[in-house]
């Protein structure tokens, strides 16, 4: 695909692993020079953004690249490169250019790979940068977002996107079976209750949704809610994904699966296309940014009422996922370090994030400014956008939110993971305590093996 305007154009990365396309970037956009380090190259330079390819979000990144190039004035050309969109390909992705010695200038660092990424020593501390900046200094984002761009204590990149699970209630389907909304406190025992009573197989309607099917933040809040425990212990030393905790927390959603059946599962099938986007589920999980995919997917007219809410609290706590990924500048490999940090600076910062509330809501807004969210959330009645700015910004990042962060091993692990919730939520329905075993006893292995590499 090569869609040219002035100075930009857009293209695949080409599958020998050398980028590809053409994208001009933005200067410093009337700003004195970069933060930090000498002065950035007169120009013209080259920059190269890679991004990973999502459907509801690459579009919006292009158009934001463009209004930097435009305002550039000449300044800077350079490579718009949407790389594949799962984690793990886009990563692979990273890495083998890195390898080649040809790295993007800037690109999108996720949250899973972070620790990796800082301790190979493969992206450059920018702390000193941030400091410095006034557009994208730590203070002027929420936050959870100046937590998640930590690692170790230094900042690693500017604010590519922050984002917590939530849960969405549909409103009309509690009304028609005369249900009250939950409260924010809410239990797991009010969600197995509540998905029981909203149940409706003739409607092909579920009561709840199964996010323990597959690893994540959601899944990995839900075993802190149980046991304040994730997958390994605190001091890094075992695994605990077969802790009583844990288990009672898989066996959970496996008997709303099996024996309630009140959540799709291979012996109660959803149709497909009947998910809670479209109406079919009284509670299903996302992400915070969803109202926006909601009112695309409904052209501006939702079919029901629905709410944003929390998870529900477990037996020792209330939380639910969230993370921050990076606009990150490779250590090595790169031309300018100060010609990329303009660019990450820009994008990743304020002038930024003025754009992309303009041209599109998919990618989560990591900013603290209000008159942003409002912007951000503009295609909402008044009232439900204030709604949703004060839930998000005054309870759901300050109280219930729980920065997910991934060590440096945590592919491995994932791997052992999936593995293991395959057969304890597919029709095996196999037993929880059994393979949580098997799975430990494989992370252990892991944690051996990380350790004896790394001293």
């Amino acid at each position: 695909m090569n869609r040219a305007y002035q100075s930009v154009s857009r293209r695949t990365v080409l599958a020998g692993g050398a980028l590809a396309g053409a994208t001009a970037l933005l200067a410093a956009c009337g700003q004195a020079g970069p933060a930090g380090g000498g002065a950035a190259s007169k120009g013209p330079v080259e920059l190269t953004l890679a991004v990973r390819n999502i459907d509801v979000e690459v579009k919006s990144w292009e158009d934001v690249f463009k209004v930097f190039v435009d305002q550039s004035n000449g300044k800077y050309t350079g490579n718009f490169v949407p790389a594949p969109s799962g984690e793990a390909e886009y990563t692979e992705k990273i890495s083998t250019l890195m390898a080649a010695g040809t790295p993007p200038d800037v690109f999108n660092l996720l949250a899973r790979s972070k620790a990796d990424f800082v301790e190979r020593k493969l992206v450059l501390d920018l702390t000193s940068r941030m400091a410095k900046s006034k557009t994208a200094k730590p203070d002027l984002y929420v936050k959870a977002m100046q937590n998640a761009m930590q690692y170790k204590g230094k900042y690693w990149g500017t604010g590519e996107d922050y984002n917590t699970t939530v849960l969405f209630i549909n409103l009309s389907l509690l009304k028609e079976k005369g249900l009250a909304k939950p409260s924010l406190n809410w239990t797991y025992d009010d969600y197995r209750d509540l998905a029981k009573k909203a149940r409706n197989p003739e409607k092909n309607v579920f009561g709840g949704a199964n996010w323990m099917t597959g690893t994540g933040p959601a899944q990995l809040a839900t075993l802190w809610s149980f046991g304040k425990q994730l997958y390994i212990d605190e001091q890094k030393n075992k695994a605990v994904v077969n802790s009583p905790a844990a288990v009672q927390a898989f066996q959970f959603f496996q008997q709303l699966a099996f024996a309630d059946r009140t959540v799709p599962s291979p012996v109660a099938p959803q149709q497909s296309g009947l998910t809670g986007d479209q109406g079919y589920y009284a509670v299903w999980n996302g992400w915070a940014n969803k109202p926006w995919q909601l009112y695309g997917q409904n052209k501006g007219n939702i079919p029901y009422e629905w709410a944003m809410h929390t998870y529900p609290k477990g037996p020792m706590d209330q939380r639910q996922g969230a993370q921050g990924h990076l606009y990150a500048v490779p250590s090595s490999g790169i031309k300018s370090a100060d010609d990329a940090w303009v660019l990450a600076e820009w994008i990743g910062g304020l002038e930024g994030w003025k754009n992309f509330v303009k041209i599109g809501k998919g990618i989560p807004l990591p900013m603290a400014d209000r008159s942003l969210w409002e912007s951000y959330y503009d295609f909402l009645p008044k009232d439900k956008a204030n709604e949703l700015i004060d839930l998000v910004n005054k309870q759901l990042y300050p109280t219930y939110s729980m920065d997910v962060t991934y060590p440096p091993y945590y592919d491995d692990v994932n791997k052992v993971m999936t593995d293991a919730l395959k057969v304890i939520y597919n029709d095996q329905q196999a037993s929880v305590k059994s393979a949580m075993d098997d799975a430990a006893r494989k992370i252990d292995a892991i944690l051996e093996d990380y350790k004896r590499r790394t001293g």
